[in-house]
């Protein structure tokens, strides 16, 4: 049981790094696209 949990705890935060990551990604390709419109 404990390994397992240990597993999931950083599976879990790796799941957070990329979705920050991505948030990230995405606000820098909405900039982008308001610099390209103008």
């Amino acid at each position: 049981m404990y390994p397992l949990s240990i597993t999931q705890t950083y599976i879990f935060k790796k799941q957070i790094k990329n979705y920050f990551i991505d948030v990230h990604i995405y606000k820098i390709n909405i900039k982008i696209y308001h610099l390209n419109k103008q």
